[in-house]
């Protein structure tokens, strides 16, 4: 009887370390399982201001035809620093693309900030004023500053790494928007609740938009739906960092080459982008003898302006001669 009621204290005893280290293993795969909460998902949003370096300037219509050789440096600085040129982005940027990306609505799971990508050749002038927009936007906008040999492809890279490194994230994406180009407030949401589709790990492209064409006074003259896929008004690289080996390679949405061939995976949500005609555009846009695009015949596909400028949360003005072809 003794050696049965040892047997029976025994087994109760194993049967409370059996059940401690049960309870103890739920309790350790709920941490586990809330560890990830305190992650984030890094987003920037890149837009190049008459950055003077990095690809594609062969192409601009404002550098294409740049002699080669001795003195090339200068004369890329004088023809993408021109006044003319810089008022013209300014304006654009002012009054279309930033105004756009400050209402853009951030999900709390996202550490998002958009990054201008600027030469620190800008005259005084335009620093001061690029420097003053920054400060009124001081907690989701920031420059990055590039001299004339300066890559800001690798630049940015760099930085991305670095915050990668110290941070705590499990996802990166990078989007990439010109000063001329608008994107609407549920853009970074759209992101978040389509990447998982490509399990985190491609591109993302809306290829449904707007084509806003402006006057010579800077006036919205007429916004038409317009098609555009793997555009460079908000193109998405997405990556999968949360194991810190994976934090090597490209990081951003400039090292995988022309956006346009990119294999991206689409998403048929309606007025993703906002693409901005105004004559001074550096790739060009489809226009024909006084401004007006083809696509703007199309009459079933004109937008009231009241509601693009909404939508997109532009300052720019409306022409007197709105949408009237």
């Amino acid at each position: 009887m003794l050696i049965k009621k040892t047997g029976n204290s025994t087994m109760k005893i194993f049967f409370l370390i059996f059940s401690f280290f049960v309870i103890a293993s739920k309790n350790t795969s709920f941490a586990a399982a809330a560890e990830p909460a305190d992650y984030k998902t890094l987003h920037r949003s890149y837009v190049r201001l008459s950055v003077v370096t990095g690809p594609n300037k062969d192409h601009w219509k404002a550098t294409r035809n740049i002699q080669r050789g001795p003195g090339f440096h200068e004369r890329l600085k004088a023809a993408v620093l021109s006044e003319d040129r810089l008022e013209t982005h300014f304006k654009t940027f002012e009054t279309i693309c930033l105004p756009s990306l400050m209402a853009v609505r951030c999900p709390p799971t996202v550490d998002h900030k958009v990054v201008i990508i600027t030469s620190n050749h800008l005259p005084e002038a335009y620093k001061e004023r690029l420097n003053h927009l920054v400060e009124l936007n001081k907690e989701r906008l920031e420059v990055t500053w590039c001299s004339l040999t300066d890559s800001f492809v690798s630049r940015i890279d760099r930085q991305l790494k670095n915050l990668l490194s110290t941070g705590r994230y499990t996802h990166l994406m990078t989007s990439r928007i010109d000063d001329d180009d608008a994107l609407p407030p549920n853009f970074l949401e759209a992101l978040v609740e389509d990447a998982p589709s490509l399990s985190w790990n491609g591109f993302i492209s809306y290829p449904q938009g707007i084509f806003l064409d402006l006057d010579r006074d800077f006036q919205a003259r007429y916004g038409v739906k317009y098609w555009w896929k793997n555009g460079s008004c908000g193109i998405t690289s997405v990556r999968c960092v949360k194991n810190k080996s994976a934090v090597g390679g490209k990081t951003n949405i400039f090292q995988h080459g022309n956006h346009i061939h990119l294999n991206s995976r689409t998403f048929q949500r309606p007025l993703m982008f906002l693409r901005g005609g105004h004559g001074a555009n550096d790739f060009g846009v489809q226009r024909r003898g006084d401004g007006v695009a083809k696509m703007a015949t199309i009459k079933d596909r004109h937008l009231p302006y009241d509601q693009i400028k909404e939508r997109f949360s532009l300052t720019v003005k409306e022409s007197p001669d709105y949408n009237k072809l």
